[in-house]
């Protein structure tokens, strides 16, 4: 499964310092090479409890593209 960056992508990780951007980088390829989901499907997956990651899987070629790093809080209420 190849997995792709978008520029968007690219540019979130800046919000992080160089040394958490690059874990986080090679956390999201590990996972995501084994994540169960199916072509065509987008995937949200949350980081550090107040970022979500959201992906989408292509069929052709099979390739997993990270779209965007957000800020997101999770609602402690």
């Amino acid at each position: 499964m190849h997995i792709s960056w978008s520029d968007f992508a690219l540019r979130d990780l800046k919000q992080f310092d160089v040394f958490e951007a690059q874990a986080l980088r090679v956390q999201l390829e590990e996972v995501l090479q084994t994540y169960p989901c199916n072509e065509g499907e987008s995937i949200r997956i949350r980081y550090d409890d107040e970022y979500v990651v959201i992906c989408h899987r292509y069929a052709s070629p099979k390739t997993t593209s990270i779209l965007r790093i957000l800020y997101e809080p999770v609602d402690t209420l």
